[in-house]
């Protein structure tokens, strides 16, 4: 009868310990229940803020501001320049006057003998707008249209994205 009780007993320890239960006992695994577990998510977020340099040019032509040798209307007013590995991102161009022709224009020249001009548009919604980054040593003309004689106010705010030239 002692070989007996010392068999039950072994049983009663040994079987919940072998994880053969569920919500078995210590570390043993009994079966998986998911349907009545909790899941926790924890989301985890950069909230590292990324301050953008701005600059700011502007001013108004006058007499002596250079003009387009074949428009006496296109008042070249400003220069920007960038290399290979940067992009100039123009938040803002505005110009002040009341003259129909009065806009904006930018008119890039690069080392490689690409030029081409840009424009934000008749309403300005199209800023910010990116002038190239990909070409070597480029000079951005800031250009702005006006009647003879007129001098508007003309404002740029810009910044220096750096870009990867592939």
């Amino acid at each position: 009868m002692r070989n007996d009780q010392i068999f039950v007993l072994l049983l009663v320890i040994l079987l919940p310990l072998s994880g053969c239960f569920d919500n078995a006992v210590g570390d043993a695994e009994g079966s998986e229940d998911t349907s009545s577990g909790t899941t926790i998510v924890n989301n985890y977020y950069n909230t590292t803020a990324v301050e953008v340099e701005m600059f700011a040019i502007g001013g108004m032509p006058n007499e002596s501001t250079p003009t387009d040798t074949d428009n006496d209307r296109m008042y070249h007013v400003g220069l920007l320049n960038s290399i290979s590995g940067e992009a100039l991102v123009i938040h803002e161009i505005d110009v002040s006057s009341n003259s129909s022709w009065s806009m904006p224009l930018i008119e890039t020249e690069c080392d490689g003998g690409e030029n081409w001009r840009n424009q934000p548009g008749d309403n300005y919604e199209l800023q910010p707008f990116i002038l190239p980054g990909s070409f070597t040593n480029c000079t951005h003309t800031v250009i702005v249209y006006a009647d003879p004689g007129e001098f508007p106010a003309w404002s740029l705010i810009y910044s220096i994205d750096s870009v990867t030239v592939q």
